[in-house]
């Protein structure tokens, strides 16, 4: 049997992938279908992985869907942490922004008490001012390795439905006559 490849080349793309569907703005709005672009990316490693097994080596196992998943997940986290910052110096929080603006015209549309009002201004506006602080940065990254790494499993667990190599039975002895 030859060794296996590495799981950690299919994972960091697998990780790419979740980091940059969960980061730019607008595409992220995937993973509004029960996380669809996190569970793509572990299903991307599994496949990238997949590739790189040849018939000498031990076929992919359920195991090693998991892993793949879960360190794409992982992965992930971490770039998703940079590609936010990034995406917020080239934008500033344009995603308070926007859901600022939509609030906005949502309380402008309806009949709320002008102090109600003025509380929901006041506290968007600290808000925007405030941007992103170390603290908000670590929840972020926390929050994110929960979500990504779960998720980057299940992903893994489908793509190892997916890719897997048929299996042979093993047909039981015939009894003796």
């Amino acid at each position: 049997m030859q060794n296996r490849p590495t799981k950690f080349l299919a994972s960091l793309y697998g990780g790419i992938v979740i980091a940059t569907i969960s980061s730019v703005p607008g595409l992220n709005l995937i993973n509004c279908f029960c996380c669809a672009g996190i569970m793509l990316g572990g299903l991307f490693a599994v496949f990238i992985y997949s590739r790189q097994l040849t018939s000498e080596m031990l076929p992919l196992s359920a195991g090693d869907g998991v892993l793949l998943g879960a360190l794409s997940g992982v992965i992930a986290a971490f770039l998703s942490l940079l590609l936010h910052l990034v995406v917020y110096a080239l934008f500033g929080n344009i995603a308070e922004r926007i859901i600022y603006e939509i609030a906005r015209s949502i309380l402008d549309a309806t009949n709320v008490p002008p102090e109600a009002s003025q509380m929901f201004e006041q506290v968007f506006r600290e808000a925007l001012e405030r941007g992103l602080t170390p603290l908000v940065l670590f929840f972020s990254l926390i929050q994110d390795l929960i979500l990504y790494t779960l998720f980057g499993l299940l992903g893994g667990l489908i793509g190892y439905a997916i890719f897997k190599k048929g299996t042979q039975q093993i047909q039981p002895a015939s009894p003796a006559p």
